[in-house]
């Protein structure tokens, strides 16, 4: 008997994770299945290497930008007419991310075993997303391989950009925040004390904010250890409530009421799901499902739950307008766009102008955010160091009267 780890919707729209134990990979999706459940993930659990799989996967994760050249190799090399296990034993040849060359040994001996392409590639589901598998499967069956591989490979590398934009608006400010500590703890720890031994050394008597700002310089030299040791431990219990009591829902939550932060997140999310629900749509994909694959792109929990939502309204028999509504994570313009595509049928084509256009909104503000923090970083900095330097003079200009 295997153990498996799954993740898979309720008849309700909940998402449910657990294991199961099954003959083999084919049982398990039956059993699942015999109890109602949409199957999102099925993959091996062995609990002696999770820990290992764990940090092989943090040190060396498959990015956007890795399985955009996949794909788009991938396609090349079936357009060109070589078979498809031959296509990616070269890929297994050329590619760096090791995980992402075992991923593929996967694939290449389930389909030497006689496995279709998307049963090849659910068995590597650890490697490959599921949006990749279905929309292979999807390519297999229509004859379609290489068109698929190719909507993949530029849905992958739109994912890189939005996801370059993003980290761009807020690696600056980042940036200038670390600079800004390093400098300030430079100054406390070593600059300082030099200058206030001198003062004492010469009877000045030191200012309430040069001697505050002096003792706090001696405090954190004194117990750096202590501090370092208790920032990884709020570190860990951070992610130990978010995980044990449900806390990341709130924090997303809360995420999204943020001026100007909340309205990113919302279009970054929205995005990613109606570019890759228009995707699988156009492939042949069930709405319903596109959805249910789709979430996996959105990172916000409280954004995954309302999509949970439409979902189980589109099982009732509802239309997606229907079930939007009423929900604040989606802007009202992509509500009413939406209602177009469904009512002339055109609903692929409309989720990815919706795609486009929140794109070109988040580049557009990403680039307004960061033209306005970086005078307010240098602002905040200039005032912290300001500070610092004041603490210095004025003891200087003390000692200067008493001479």
């Amino acid at each position: 008997m295997i153990k498996y780890y799954y993740r898979a919707k309720s008849w309700t729209g909940e998402e449910i994770k657990g294991f199961i134990t099954a003959d083999s990979r084919e049982t398990a999706i039956l059993n699942l299945t015999n109890e109602n459940f949409c199957l999102i993930e099925l993959k091996n659990y062995s609990k002696r290497d999770s820990l290992f799989e764990y940090i092989r996967k943090f040190l060396d994760p498959v990015t956007s930008k890795e399985l955009m050249l996949f794909t788009s190799q991938f396609s090349t090399m079936v357009r060109c007419g070589i078979p498809v296990i031959e296509s990616l034993d070269l890929q297994t040849q050329q590619l760096g991310n090791k995980n992402l060359t075992r991923g593929l040994t996967i694939v290449i001996k389930s389909l030497n075993s006689g496995k279709s392409l998307r049963e090849a590639f659910s068995d590597a589901s650890e490697t490959f997303p599921w949006l990749i598998t279905e929309m292979v499967g999807a390519g297999e069956e229509s004859g379609r391989l290489d068109e698929i591989l190719d909507r993949l490979a530029l849905h992958y590398e739109q994912e890189y950009t939005l996801s370059q934009k993003l980290k761009s608006a807020i690696s600056y400010p980042i940036l200038l925040i670390i600079l800004a500590m390093v400098v300030v703890y430079i100054l406390l720890t070593v600059i300082f004390p030099q200058f206030i031994n001198l003062f004492e050394a010469q009877g000045a008597e030191l200012p309430f904010i040069t001697r505050m700002i002096f003792d706090s310089g001696i405090w954190m030299t004194e117990n750096f250890s202590l501090i370092f040791v208790l920032a990884i431990l709020l570190m860990f219990l951070c992610v130990y409530i978010f995980r044990r009591f449900g806390a990341r829902l709130i924090l997303d939550s809360v995420k999204l009421k943020i001026p100007v932060f909340g309205d990113l997140v919302i279009k970054a999310n929205v995005a990613r799901l109606t570019r890759t629900a228009a995707m699988l749509l156009e492939s042949g994909v069930p709405l319903k499902n596109s959805l249910s694959i789709g979430k996996n792109v959105v990172s916000n929990l409280k954004i995954r739950r309302d999509i949970d939502k439409i979902i189980h309204g589109i099982q009732e028999g509802q239309r997606m307008t229907y079930c939007m509504c009423g929900l604040e994570t989606f802007p009202d313009l992509c509500n009413r766009l939406i209602s177009v595509g469904e009512e002339t049928g055109t609903l692929d084509e409309t989720l990815k102008r919706i795609a486009n256009l929140y794109e070109r909104e988040l580049s557009l503000n990403v680039k307004q955010i960061t033209a306005l923090i970086e005078p307010l970083m240098i602002l905040i900095m200039s005032l912290i160091i300001g500070l610092l330097v004041l603490a210095v003079i004025i003891p200087v200009i003390e000692l200067w009267k008493i001479f």
